[in-house]
C-alpha cells in the first residue's frame, strides 16, 4: 500500500539497493540518433518524497531529450535549427558547470589576467574544447571552421547566444512544478489538468502566431488572447479562467527564471 503513489508516476522504480531511478525506453526510430535503447537516470535517493520531486525534473528532461532527438534524427547538428543548437550548447555548459559568457568578455578578462593566478577563463575553456571536442586551438583556419560547426564549442567560447525562453518552455516548467501536486490526485484529474493547460497555452501561441519568447509578451498580447476567447463564444467566466491559467504559467516563468517584467495577465491587463 505504501507504494501506490508509484503507479501515478510511470517509469519510476527502485534498484535492488533501494535507490529510485527513472527508466524509459527510447522509441525505436530514435535509437540510432540516441546511441542507446533506454534513457536511465538515477535519482540518487531512497526517500519517497524526494523521489517524487526529482521524478518531475527528470521526466521533463526526457521530454526535451526526445524532442531534440526527433529534430536531429536526420539532420547534422550544425544544420539543425538555431533553437536546437542553442539547447545543445546550453546542455554542454550545464554538464561542465560553465556559465554563458560572451566571447568579448572572455577576451577582456584574458587580456588583463595575471599569469601567477593560473590560466584565464578563456584559456580554460579553450583547453576544454580541445580536450573534449577534439578541436585544435592552434590552427586558426581549422579552429574557426570546427568551432562554427560545433554548438558545444560555440557555447563554451561565447559565440552563441543563450536560447530564448519561450512559451512552450514555460509550459513544460509549469507542468514539472505542478506534477508534484498532481501526483496526489487521480490519474484522470491529472490528465484533465494537463490537457487544459495544453489547450490554453496552445491557443495563446496560435493567437500570437508564434511560440514567442516570454520576455517579449506584453499587455496587448494578453488582451488580444482574452478578446479572441470571447469572440470564439467562450463565456466571460471561461475566458477569465483561461486567462488566469495563462497568467499562472507566466508567473511561474517569471519567478523561476527571474525575468524582470510585470505579469501581463494580472487583473489590470484584462480588466
Amino acid at each position: 500500500m505504501g507504494y501506490q503513489w508509484l503507479r501515478r508516476m510511470p517509469y519510476l522504480s527502485k534498484t535492488r539497493h533501494g535507490i529510485y531511478r527513472y527508466r524509459r525506453t527510447i522509441p525505436p526510430v530514435l535509437r540510432e540518433a540516441a546511441g542507446q535503447r533506454e534513457f536511465v537516470r538515477s535519482l540518487e535517493t531512497r526517500e519517497p518524497q524526494e523521489a517524487k520531486k526529482l521524478w518531475a525534473v527528470v521526466n521533463l528532461e526526457f521530454e526535451r531529450y526526445i524532442s531534440d532527438l526527433e529534430t536531429l534524427a536526420n539532420i547534422p547538428t550544425n544544420e539543425a535549427p538555431v533553437d536546437v543548437q542553442q539547447r545543445i550548447g546550453a546542455e554542454f555548459l550545464k554538464k561542465h558547470r560553465l556559465s554563458s559568457i560572451p566571447l568579448a568578455e572572455l577576451r577582456e578578462q584574458h587580456k588583463f589576467h595575471e599569469d601567477h593566478l593560473g590560466p584565464s577563463e578563456f584559456e580554460k575553456r579553450s583547453a576544454l574544447v580541445e580536450e573534449l571536442l577534439g578541436i585544435s586551438m592552434d590552427d586558426v583556419l581549422e579552429r574557426e571552421q570546427a568551432v562554427s560547426s560545433s554548438p558545444e564549442a560555440r557555447a563554451a567560447l561565447g559565440t552563441m547566444s543563450p536560447p530564448s525562453y519561450k512559451l512552450s518552455d514555460a509550459k513544460r516548467d509549469y507542468f514539472a512544478e505542478k506534477s508534484i501536486d498532481l501526483s496526489h490526485t487521480s490519474r484522470s484529474a491529472a490528465r484533465n489538468s494537463a490537457l487544459l493547460v495544453e489547450r490554453i497555452i496552445g491557443g495563446f501561441i496560435k493567437v500570437l502566431g508564434e511560440d514567442k519568447s516570454v520576455s517579449t509578451i506584453n499587455r496587448d498580447d494578453a488582451i488580444k488572447y482574452r478578446d479572441q476567447l470571447l469572440s470564439e463564444g467562450k463565456s466571460p467566466a471561461t475566458a477569465k479562467k483561461y486567462v488566469g491559467m495563462a497568467g499562472a504559467v507566466f508567473q511561474t516563468a517569471i519567478v523561476n527564471k527571474e525575468i524582470n517584467k510585470t505579469n501581463p495577465f494580472r487583473r489590470r491587463a484584462h480588466a
